[in-house]
């Protein structure tokens, strides 16, 4: 059911009234038809213990009174009436190796599952749409009795005369991927939003993105919209610093107060448009507007396709599917297509803009019973335009709706082995179509998949029980709880994992939880066979519990995801409410609430686009940089010599390696061929190395001359020859480039590994002109003329 409202404040009498009585009207006209109504009844039987010798237990429950309370959560502790399972569990012996129980719910009508640990504390849920199943994973759970609570949200009657049925098994835990932890030097710095601005408070379920055309940041977050533009970003200041401009004030119809909204942005990268939307108070209609100029100016829009959803929104965008496809050169129409989705108490739609937002199509459902009907943030593939919207719970499994003709059809693929839990997947998508799915897996672990055929198979990976479609990332740092993943990705072989991460185990969800949260972003360069996990914030992002369950709760101050995404470098940015600042920040014992808008943006080490690596030292034509000298010319026998040098005449340092190499070769009669070259070419490419002529330092410095080699041609008719030049050395890279490379640390405000550093300063040649020597042999007077020449 809902479970997560946008806005902590709590919604007004007369709404919640106008909510409950619409819910209790759809509950009437089923007891209508009904015509019957068994007494209302505990779970049959009351009470099960499973084992390893008892590994399956069954029960069943009876109809109650209907209750459908949006609003409380959870429910079963308070005055909500439930009907209660008691289940012993008993270990298996440690021979049977980590294990799972699963409970599981099948309902008739609409039933909802939460379950409490054998102190009497709140554990975890599910909460799907009517005739959905309710799954719940406990991982290793201790001994002891759990309470398992069915509450009735609108139940109706089975063909048996229950309401509903359910079972607990247990089972040998799934294998979670292993792999050799990544090496990569990677770092974080944080801007957060500047004292005296609005961002620094109600900045809940921030949204993240970069215009790739201007390089502007657009964020966005909070109960009542709050939108900014974000540039000037100088990580390499003792403080570093950035240019926050409030642009919501340009808004009119997004920026409203309203009493329960989901705040949303999405910036298209390829087009520079920004969508920014809230919903419009648990209604099927938002109020989205549009920029395509960074937020100067905004531009309203339809808001949604019809009958779109009450909760829980989404925005993305990209190329759309054949025989869609649009040239995105051409000015008109807009070459992209925009998705919006939302789900609608328990099923979930999508419609589809083919005009830049401005309207949509109707809204079409992707899943109705298979999935619940809260989801992550819809992804579109740069390749082909298959649209992706991952699930955290498919009948048990995490998943995603898959659709490959803009979204006139949705197909549900899960990832084997996973279990369901309260905290949104994400998907990127590489620009191969290559997806990578991150979740926080049933036992609270940060977990990611790889799926090279749209999650039709997923990659597998080595664990010590197995093979696993999944790979654990937190394991470097021993993180046993997470929430909010999001997931960019660039190179087929490139993405980055990001997610909140406590190193402390057991319910996070009960005001007494006592662990640290931080945000870490885990990197993987080689298609996810490793990845490296950095911690990119400096002090906590939230100290004690994260509540995930919608309503009113004092553990909700972060609401219900951060994002991230990355710009046209391919630099790593991580949109967050940082919920721990100020005297939080510093004191262990202090776990004050705040939700302060704040920007991880990767300061160091490769991003997720290999064009824009940093390199330190690079092979370059270094001609302008050099002069050659030539000595001791001769002729005999049918071979012509001369011995030649290289002199470094710029101020630059020209590193080895280091050689010269044949341009061109021209005689009268073409017989003159190369007869000594260490690559035994004879012709153009001809080449002989310097490297062990330059000293000790491998390298050319300014002024400094390279020792001689001997240069022989094959001259039968001692002729008139002319041989023309390259020279080629390693010099530092100066060309594009996303984050700083390896090396010294100035970053000021990040922890993560390796802070950051600054690329090199030397001056690029890039544009140098490709100049070549010219050297011309003269067989009457012996001599050598050397010219220099080009551009070639």
């Amino acid at each position: 059911m809902l479970r997560k409202l946008a806005d902590t404040r709590k919604i007004s009498a007369i709404m919640r009234l106008r909510y409950a009585l619409a819910a209790l009207l759809c509950v009437l006209v089923v007891a209508v038809a009904i015509v019957v109504i068994p007494i209302t009844r505990g779970a049959n039987p009351a009470s099960g213990t499973v084992s390893e010798a008892n590994p399956l237990v069954s029960w069943s429950g009876a109809i109650m009174a209907a209750d459908p309370d949006l609003l409380t959560s959870p429910r079963c502790n308070g005055a909500d009436p439930c009907d209660n399972f008691s289940l012993t569990v008993v270990p298996p012996p440690a021979s049977f190796g980590p294990y799972i129980v699963e409970i599981r719910l099948r309902p008739q009508g609409d039933w909802d599952l939460e379950l409490y640990n054998p102190d009497g504390k709140y554990r975890t849920s599910s909460g799907n749409g009517a005739y959905a199943n309710e799954v719940v994973v406990l991982f290793n759970p201790p001994a002891g009795t759990y309470r398992i609570a069915a509450f009735p949200f609108s139940p109706v009657v089975g063909s048996d005369g229950n309401s509903y049925a359910a079972t607990a098994q247990l089972l040998p835990q799934p294998p979670s991927g292993s792999a050799p932890a990544g090496t990569a030097n990677v770092g974080y710095t944080n801007f957060p939003c500047p004292v005296g601005q609005t961002c620094t408070s109600g900045f809940g379920e921030p949204s993240i993105g970069v215009n790739w055309k201007t390089g502007n940041v657009m964020f966005a977050g909070g109960g009542t919209l709050k939108t900014f533009r974000i540039n000037n970003f100088n990580d390499q200041a003792a403080t570093p610093t950035a240019t926050w401009t409030n642009v919501s004030g340009n808004q009119h119809t997004a920026t409203t107060p309203r009493a329960a909204a989901d705040p949303i942005l999405f910036t298209d990268p390829q087009t520079g448009r920004t969508f920014a939307d809230q919903l419009e108070g648990l209604t099927p209609f938002s109020t989205l507007e549009y920029s395509d100029d960074d937020g100067n100016l905004f531009l309203p829009s339809q808001g949604s396709g019809l009958a779109s959803g009450i909760d829980h929104q989404t925005i993305g965008g990209g190329p759309l599917a054949p025989p869609l496809t649009r040239d995105p050169s051409l000015p008109a129409p807009y070459p992209n297509g925009l998705y919006y989705c939302a789900q609608g108490l328990g099923p979930a739609n999508c419609a589809l803009s083919l005009d830049g937002g401005t309207t949509f199509g109707p809204a079409v459902p992707m899943w109705i019973t298979e999935c619940g009907g809260l989801h992550g943030h819809v992804k579109v593939s740069p390749v082909d335009g298959t649209a992706y919207v991952p699930n955290r719970g498919c009948d048990g499994l995490q998943g995603m709706a898959v659709s490959t003709d803009n979204g006139i059809t949705w197909t549900i693929r899960t990832i084997p082995n996973t279990g369901p839990s309260e905290s949104d997947p994400s998907i990127g998508i590489a620009t191969d179509g290559t997806v990578y799915f991150g979740f926080v897996n049933g036992d609270g672990h940060p977990e990611i998949a790889v799926s090279h055929d749209k999650g039709a198979t997923w990659d597998t990976w080595n664990s010590d029980r197995g093979a696993a479609a999944f790979i654990d990332v937190g394991t470097p740092f021993g993180i046993q709880n997470a929430a909010f993943a999001e997931v960019v990705a660039g190179d087929p072989d490139r993405a980055a994992f990001a997610f909140h991460g406590s190193t402390t185990a057991g319910t996070f969800q009960d005001p007494s939880f006592n662990g640290v949260w931080n945000l870490y972003v885990a990197h993987t360069y080689d298609g996810g066979r490793t990845w490296t996990t950095v911690k990119a914030t400096s002090d906590p992002t939230q100290r004690g519990c994260i509540w995930l369950g919608g309503g009113s709760n004092p553990c909700r101050n972060l609401l219900d995801f951060m994002d991230a995404t990355i710009d046209a470098q391919g630099r790593v940015l991580v949109g967050f409410a940082d919920g721990c600042t100020g005297a939080c920040a510093t004191g262990p014992a202090n776990t004050a609430k705040s939700v302060w808008a704040t920007i991880a943006r990767q300061s160091n080490g490769l991003g997720l686009f290999s064009a824009f690596d940093p390199k330190g030292l690079t092979e370059q034509n270094v001609n302008s940089l050099v002069a050659l000298q030539v000595t001791n010319p001769a002729s005999a026998s049918g071979i012509s010599s001369f011995n030649l040098a290289i002199k470094d005449t710029s101020t630059q340092t020209i590193s080895t390696p280091l050689r010269a190499e044949v341009a061109q070769l021209t005689s009268a009669s073409g017989r003159v061929t190369v007869a000594n070259a260490d690559n035994s070419l004879s012709g153009a490419g001809a080449n002989w190395s310097y490297d062990s002529l330059v000293g000790n330092d491998s390298a050319l410095s300014a002024a400094e001359v390279s020792g001689m080699r001997s240069l022989r041609f094959r001259n039968p008719n001692n002729e008139s020859f002319t041989v023309t030049f390259n020279v080629f050395g390693n010099l530092p890279y100066s060309g594009p480039s996303c984050c700083s490379p390896s090396g010294a640390s100035s970053s000021g405000g990040s922890a993560g590994s390796g802070g950051s550093s600054t690329s090199s300063s030397s001056p690029s040649i890039s544009g140098a002109a490709n100049l070549v020597y010219q050297l011309t042999y003269n067989p009457v007077l012996n001599s050598i003329t050397v010219q220099l020449i080009g551009p070639r």
